[in-house]
């Protein structure tokens, strides 16, 4: 069996050298550390899957884009707030460790499971994730369930791993559930939804009409239709293009749950169809 191998993305080079070093002492060998994902080639990519990424603000889209590319990607930090955090677990990272109460044997836990693709809740994280949803609340019906929220605080208080109360199998559910969680938060962010847009949104994808949908929230249909007005708008702001009314709210309710169904949608703003075969669906980066 060959030497575990990982690529290093840190833009500080003093803490590039220590996370290099540390990730040698644990039997790993780091043969490519850039500053940023575009100083890497494509070969290189695919000779190391395994991707740890030194977290800021502005790199979430690094994960995004390596999650989508089928890299494992574990992220670390010591500096960026919960946001960010949640925002690259919603993205496709594997795992978060903490940077400054990095734990040998935490980090290399970590390391095992995402270099088999398996998702992991450390400690940091789980209390990372809940300060977050403390901070940025969403509608009951888009956030953690109370099982997932329940692992994430026994973890989070107690240090004990495991769903309680349940067999160990169903943890597995449990994480599957917090990232797919994760993944609609990070969009609905990015989006930058209100609650009332993500009930307008949700009675759009059940078949409701724009006056019975008036109806269900008290406001007025002309309320309905500006509100699409403005998914419409942010949807495009995202995707670059200019879509009709419905097709971007469409658009904004499965970018929320993380795919888009072509089928869905019929034309784009030049007026031309979109090809591909029903149930035919593309990531999203």
């Amino acid at each position: 069996m060959g030497v575990a191998k990982a690529l290093l993305i840190e833009e500080d080079d003093l803490i590039a050298r220590g996370m290099a070093g540390m990730l040698e002492d644990l039997g790993w060998e780091v043969p490519i550390r850039v500053r940023a994902l575009c100083e890497v080639s494509r070969s290189s990519l695919e000779r190391t899957p395994l991707v740890i990424v030194g977290l800021t603000p502005q790199n979430a889209d690094i994960v995004s884009s390596l999650a989508h590319g089928n890299h494992q990607v574990v992220v670390y930090s010591s500096s960026v707030g919960s946001r960010h955090i949640g925002d690259a677990i919603g993205a496709g990272a594997l795992g978060y460790v903490e940077r400054h109460s990095l734990d040998q044997e935490e980090l290399t836990r970590q390391l095992h499971l995402a270099s088999q693709g398996v998702r992991c809740v450390s400690r940091g994280l789980a209390r990372r994730l809940l300060v977050d949803m403390e901070s940025r609340p969403l509608l009951p019906s888009i956030e953690i369930d109370n099982t997932a929220r329940a692992y994430l605080q026994r973890w989070s208080d107690q240090g004990c791993i495991g769903v309680a109360g349940q067999r160990q199998w169903e943890e597995a559910g449990v994480i599957q559930g917090i990232w797919n969680t994760w993944a609609k938060r990070t969009q609905t962010y990015r989006l930058k939804l209100t609650d009332r847009q993500v009930e307008i949104l949700a009675a759009l994808d059940r078949g409701l009409s724009a006056g019975e949908i008036a109806e269900m929230l008290f406001v007025s249909v002309a309320t309905v239709r500006a509100d699409q007005d403005r998914v419409k708008e942010r949807v495009a702001d995202i995707i670059g293009t200019e879509l009709k009314r419905d097709t971007a709210c469409r658009r904004a309710w499965h970018l929320m749950h993380g795919m888009w169904h072509t089928e869905y949608e019929v034309r784009d703003h030049s007026g031309q169809g979109t090809s591909g075969l029903p149930g035919d669906t593309r990531a999203l980066s």
